[in-house]
């Protein structure tokens, strides 16, 4: 007697499922959830929001003592670029603060749209680290500026490091079993 689906496994067939894509798809709805590697993005987004709300309040660059003293032309740490990379870090910070908090909200309800918005905010935060670091190098008296609490080194490293996670974590967004699981509502 001859078997109406080839199956060259020699697997039990049911209906035109054998029991390995049974088993393969049980597996596959096992990995869902907030957790694996989505622990370290949980960590990364409560960081992050943390940081651009201290940034924007003041306790960093942008406290009065350090605006003062970087865009005062009297103070030996003076640039004439500092005010307005000063004022488009700010602006950064906050739109970025409210897109972050955005994004958590939408990671713990399970957004079917989050992998997108994870891949936009990896993307937009290596995108601005480049544009700080273009506008930052533009300043003459970096090295040589008491006051300023940034170095070349520093921005080479931050930049390195941006481009890194940010791959990382978008090709994780894009590939990953869990998040397809997990970000369905």
């Amino acid at each position: 007697m001859s078997n109406p689906t080839n199956n060259t496994d020699k697997q039990p067939s049911f209906g035109g499922f054998s029991e390995v894509n049974a088993n393969e798809s049980a597996v596959t709805r096992q990995i869902s959830g907030l957790g694996g590697w989505l622990i370290l993005i949980q960590i990364g987004l409560i960081y992050s929001l943390l940081s651009d709300i201290i940034q924007v309040i003041g306790n960093g660059i942008f406290n009065t003592t350090a605006w003062d003293k970087l865009t005062d032309p009297a103070s030996a740490s003076y640039d004439s670029l500092w005010k307005p990379i000063l004022i488009t870090q700010l602006a950064f910070y906050s739109v970025f603060t409210l897109f972050v908090l955005f994004t958590l909200i939408s990671f713990y309800r399970k957004k079917k749209f989050l992998p997108k918005l994870m891949i936009t905010y990896y993307a937009v935060s290596f995108l601005f680290s480049v544009l700080n670091f273009i506008l930052v190098m533009q300043i003459d008296n970096l090295e040589t500026a008491t006051d300023v609490p940034i170095t070349q080194t520093s921005l080479v490293t931050g930049l390195v490091i941006s481009a890194i996670i940010s791959s990382l974590w978008i090709g994780y967004f894009i590939r990953s079993k869990r998040v397809r699981n997990t970000f369905i509502n």
